[in-house]
């Protein structure tokens, strides 16, 4: 529904989660990353101080198991039920705020959050990361917008979200800082513990791909990047697409190798469809690839299916 500002394939947001366990319930934690403290300060003790984390969801633990656990040992896993969290705004807003200037009856705009005509669509669990795939409806008895020929019922609205859980990466992962002279994504962080007028050490975006020949100053990844055109593109336009991608990275095949392929074994796409392998060889320096028309995902190596949602990635800690 373009009008209420959700419309498919619209990235939402991205963040770190852990996941604690307090007594007999377990939360679901956003921890703030936007502050570094020296570790040799002393300023580092009060890291904590004034900047708590986000307590997103709780979870009452329904079941666990102590087979393998000692006396008084922590249980080796606990059974909760996600389905209420998935099944909210806990973890993201989808309902745009009200603007306290905007006339009412104006625009088109969701309803009340309707718990008992949401459900989930779809799972697919993988080894490190797992999709879901909710339809949230939000209801309003007597709407004073009907909205456009794209709004069936403005009455009851369905807002089609699909949430990936993907695990953090073990060690090995080099964090690069931002140069203000080359334009990156960043994270931004600040220094708490810099008397620097400008106390910034932002992180800039980038995938962590390995050499396959370290000794090579241009070599393929160990695991390459992989993008898939999406499997709705019109036929008539998938080649130039294709061409317009690869000629993006031609500019910068000093860092960039790109091989052309074509898949057809993808479930969740047309046989034939063609997909681009963009790799990177130049010592880690390499800068995150720009999301385009060419993909609808964030992470196509992890989640390889196709969204027909608005998209929410989230990091999660164990």
């Amino acid at each position: 529904m373009v009008e209420t500002g959700l419309f498919r394939g619209q990235y939402r947001d991205n963040k770190i989660l852990k996941l604690q366990r307090h007594f007999d319930r377990i939360e679901v934690v956003q921890p703030n990353t936007r502050f570094y403290f020296d570790p040799e300060s002393p300023l580092s003790r009060a890291s904590e101080a004034n900047a708590p984390d986000a307590v997103l969801a709780v979870m009452d633990v329904v079941a666990q198991d102590v087979a393998d656990a000692g006396a008084g040992a922590e249980p080796s896993a606990v059974l909760v039920d996600f389905t209420p969290v998935l099944l909210s705004e806990n973890l993201v807003q989808i309902k745009p705020a009200k603007r306290p200037d905007a006339p009412p009856g104006k625009t088109l705009t969701l309803g009340k959050f309707s718990g008992e005509r949401s459900k989930i669509v779809r799972l697919a669990s993988y080894p490190d990361n797992a999709l879901v795939n909710t339809d949230l409806v939000y209801e309003v008895a007597a709407p004073v917008v009907s909205g456009g020929d794209d709004v069936t019922d403005a009455r009851a609205i369905t807002a089609s979200v699909q949430h990936s859980f993907i695990k953090l990466p073990g060690a090995g992962y080099e964090p690069r800082l931002d140069d203000y002279r080359v334009g990156f994504f960043t994270d931004r962080i600040t220094d708490m513990t810099s008397r620097d007028p400008a106390p910034y050490r932002d992180l800039i975006n980038r995938w962590h791909l390995v050499k396959k020949n370290p000794e090579m100053t241009v070599s393929d990844p160990v695991e390459p990047i992989v993008w898939w055109l999406e499997n709705t593109t019109p036929l008539e336009f998938r080649d130039m697409i294709t061409r317009a991608a690869l000629a993006g990275t031609v500019r910068s095949k000093r860092l960039v190798s790109v091989t052309p392929s074509w898949s057809s074994n993808n479930q969740t796409t047309q046989t034939g469809m063609p997909a681009i392998f963009v790799t990177t060889c130049c010592a880690g320096r390499h800068r995150r690839p720009h999301h385009s028309v060419v993909t609808d995902h964030l992470f196509p190596i992890l989640a390889p299916g196709k969204s027909s949602a608005p998209t929410s990635c989230w990091n999660l800690r164990f």
